[in-house]
């Protein structure tokens, strides 16, 4: 513990909500993945790339301190003076940040890295909100698009297709990684694990910061940026530069081409990105008792009471990128169908023949590899009571023909209700 730190008072509070109370971290980590859940719902349905403002869960964050037994005034106290926060420092004094920053320290007490990694990317969406706000307030989509399509290979924005999986996959674990052993050895660095959210957001917007020589004595900034979002983003505005949306194809009866042609097109990774949209935010999936009948027949002793576990772990947005790099791997090894072959068992079959028992190809080893990383993470996450790689590896490619087949459903329930 910090010598005489309040932060520590309260995260002792915490601690003894846990033990005198029937809410565990499991049950915390459920309600933190709600929230995000229902952000990222949101931001599908507003499909607005960089552009986007995050759904706002202020409400369902302030409320956490009801749910965990907590005062907020005296946590928000015990910050203000561990931070030795300025009184009309509005942001830093905000107890949406306070609650969820000692969420993310007694996760890392307890060792709890997903929990930690939860409450960190609830922090960064709404620095995100902020900034975006502060230095775009009305953002072209078509504009940011171009925009982030001509970034340089130096901008870590163009890997990742949107803002929140930047948040989830790489700002919230490599903060948590960084600053957890110096919150460990006082719980008072939580200030820096702010600090550098809002610093990481921001230069996202704007870097390379260097003297405004046109500045006025009297002008609140004396500093323009020379790069980042912001920068690239009123430059492109002001020159009339765009990119044309994404043109969706049309699924007509009449047309001649065969199914899986379509997503060969220009369409391509759009449908890959809504298939997996497809799986995620079905969280409650119900596969029809013939497949399920079908899938069992296949994977015989591959442990069936695990059977329907898996089918419906995979329906988590935790595993987005999984999800979307094994259909687009799929998408490239399956042949063109007619429509006949696509909506029917056949379509089963063709994908045991071409992807699950076929043995020789680099593209057939690279997705057996990435579906047991998936099947790795879904045993540590979800089923715990064995890992993975446990397992024989007959028994390991059981459970990856479970995955490769719940896949192929989910393709079939998405491409054939449009057809």
């Amino acid at each position: 513990m910090s010598r005489g730190s309040q932060i520590d008072v309260v995260l002792n509070d915490l601690r003894e909500h846990f033990k005198t109370t029937t809410d565990t971290e499991d049950k915390l980590h459920v309600r933190l993945n709600t929230i995000i859940r229902k952000v990222y719902i949101d931001s599908i349905n507003q499909n607005k790339g960089y552009c986007i403002s995050f759904k706002n869960v202020e409400p369902d964050i302030l409320n956490l301190y009801n749910t965990l037994s907590l005062d907020q005034a005296k946590v928000s106290a015990a910050f203000a003076k561990d931070w030795a926060a300025p009184a009309n420092a509005h942001m830093i004094n905000n107890p949406y940040y306070h609650i969820l920053l000692l969420i993310a320290a007694y996760s890392m007490y307890s060792k709890n890295k997903k929990l930690s990694h939860e409450a960190l990317i609830l922090v960064l969406i709404k620095m995100w909100n902020g900034r975006k706000s502060r230095y775009i307030k009305y953002c072209d989509v078509d504009t940011m698009r171009y925009v982030v399509a001509n970034l340089s290979g130096k901008f870590l924005a163009r890997k990742y297709d949107t803002p929140l999986q930047f948040i989830t996959q790489h700002f919230a674990p490599t903060i948590h990684d960084k600053y957890e052993d110096m919150v460990l050895h006082d719980i008072k660095n939580t200030k820096r694990i702010f600090d550098q959210s809002f610093g990481r957001i921001r230069q996202l917007f704007v870097q390379g910061m260097k003297p405004n020589i046109y500045a006025k004595a009297t002008d609140k900034y004396q500093t323009k940026a020379t790069s980042g979002l912001a920068v690239f983003y009123h430059d492109a505005k002001d020159k009339g530069l765009s990119i044309s949306s994404p043109k969706i194809m049309k699924h007509d009866e009449e047309q001649t081409q065969s199914s899986l042609e379509m997503y060969t097109s220009d369409s391509y990774d759009e449908a890959i990105s809504n298939i997996t949209t497809h799986i995620v935010i079905n969280h409650n999936p119900r596969y029809d008792p013939q497949f399920i009948a079908y899938v069992s027949s296949i994977s015989k002793d591959a442990l069936n009471q695990q059977l329907t576990i898996l089918l419906k772990t995979i329906h988590n947005i935790r595993y987005t990128e999984y999800i979307k790099e094994i259909l687009g791997l799929m998408f490239k090894q399956l042949p063109i169908f007619n429509k006949n072959e696509l909506c029917s068992k056949q379509f089963y079959d063709i994908v045991r023949r071409k992807i699950i028992s076929s043995k020789h190809s680099a593209d057939n080893i690279q997705i057996k590899q990435i579906a047991d990383l998936f099947l790795e993470e879904i045993f540590k996450n979800d089923i715990k009571t064995v890992e993975y790689n446990n397992y024989s590896s007959p028994i390991r490619g059981k459970f990856r023909s479970i995955i490769f087949l719940g896949f192929a459903y989910n393709i079939q329930q998405y491409i054939c209700k449009k057809l």
